[in-house]
């Protein structure tokens, strides 16, 4: 009963248009949704977008857990969605990025003056070395060959 009074509004929207019930069925039911979708942007998009990625993913990684988790999720995202502008959403995302991108550079600058530090420990071992005294060393006495020891002629053939 209700598909049939769906198509019974629709048939008069698109037959009779210029009649005082298609005047008021338009502004009724069209003009409020088209002023609506008017104020769509491109990041309403971008992140309905992402939304339906991240539930596509729970749904294919979790099957019909994915489904029972998208399902339970949906009443808090639409509230949520419809408390706050997507484009602000937009902008907590713009500064979450730009703050991971200063803990990188933080991060990244840390590294080079640790770098520094220990190039410059290696410039002053590498200039103070030059300094110390030279190792000398010492000649040593040949040791005696013991009794055991073959014939240094005949080694190679002995162990050969």
């Amino acid at each position: 009963m209700l598909l049939c009074l769906l198509l019974g509004i629709l048939a008069t929207l698109i037959a009779f248009p210029e009649t005082p019930i298609g005047r008021a069925l338009h502004r009724v039911l069209v003009e409020p949704l088209a002023r609506r979708l008017n104020r769509i942007r491109p990041g309403h998009l971008i992140f309905a977008a992402a939304l339906i990625g991240f539930a596509t993913g729970l749904i294919l990684l979790f099957e019909w857990e994915g489904v029972r988790l998208v399902g339970m999720a949906a009443p808090e995202v639409m509230s949520w969605l419809a408390m706050f502008d997507a484009a602000a959403v937009l902008d907590l995302a713009a500064v979450a990025v730009a703050m991971a991108a200063t803990t990188r550079f933080r991060t990244v600058r840390d590294r080079v003056l640790m770098m520094a530090g220990q190039m410059v420990t290696v410039a002053r071992t590498v200039l103070t070395r030059g300094r110390q005294r030279a190792f000398k060393a010492r000649p040593t006495a040949p040791k005696p060959p013991r009794p055991d020891d073959p014939d240094p002629a005949w080694a190679g053939y002995a162990f050969g």
